[in-house]
């Protein structure tokens, strides 16, 4: 009850510290405007986020805060890259995910009999996950999420680790104060990996934590593990 007291305090402390405006990363804009940015081995002229941040960095930097780098995964070991895929006569799409069998600057996620998958792999699909980085420790305020078939998600995510029910594409208020209590060892990133459903994280709104309320969300996060053992030890 102490720790859940504990966090609960510093999270609502970081919020009313944080009186800016969100930041709002539309990540289907950025792939439906940069269609025609040509990637090393691409027919479809979508591209990843190096190549993109590369070609043009303002793309992901939004009053004051920037988005210095996005990892991906695959479970089986080969490469992967942060993809951006535009919208087509289904629907929006956004962030997703391209795993190839070859490492290389272009995942070719798009080409057909390229080293890379076929274009049905630039949504975040099983085994794969995303990492958002951004300059400064951050609150996720608001995100959407399309399904493998561009319409919005119905389905579960796995954000900074917790399994969150998406519904309609959105999240509730419950979800982003969890999402980002679990964010206290990284409050800098948000994590994305598939947990059974098939995805594209469409847009994502944050806003700064200032530094004290950033440290202060550590040291309770700090103090509640130490609460934790001194309970075990008494125990």
């Amino acid at each position: 009850m102490l720790i859940k007291t504990m966090m609960a305090g510093a999270i609502a402390l970081a919020a009313t510290a944080t009186t800016s405006t969100a930041a709002t990363f539309d990540f289907v804009s950025i792939a439906n405007a940069y269609d025609g940015l040509a990637d090393s081995g691409n027919s479809r002229h979508e591209a990843e986020f190096d190549t993109l941040n590369a070609f043009n960095s303002s793309l992901f930097t939004v009053d004051g805060i920037t988005i210095s780098d996005m990892t991906a995964g695959y479970t089986s070991g080969n490469y992967a890259e942060a993809f951006f895929d535009k919208t087509d006569g289904s629907g929006p799409a956004g962030l997703g995910v391209c795993h190839t069998v070859t490492p290389q600057d272009a995942s070719g996620c798009s080409t057909a009999g390229g080293t890379g998958t076929d274009a049905g792999d630039d949504n975040v699909t099983m085994g794969e996950s995303v990492v958002i980085v951004f300059d400064q420790a951050v609150s996720v305020m608001d995100l959407v999420f399309y399904n493998g078939t561009h319409k919005l998600l119905n389905g579960a995510v796995e954000i900074n680790g917790l399994n969150i029910n998406v519904a309609g594409g959105v999240l509730t208020a419950a979800d982003y104060l969890n999402i980002n209590a679990n964010s206290l060892f990284a409050p800098n990133q948000v994590s994305f990996a598939n947990n059974g459903s098939e995805f594209y994280v469409g847009r994502i709104d944050v806003t700064a934590v200032p530094l004290p309320a950033s440290a202060l969300l550590l040291l309770m996060g700090l103090g509640g593990l130490g609460a934790m053992k001194r309970r075990r030890k008494a125990a």
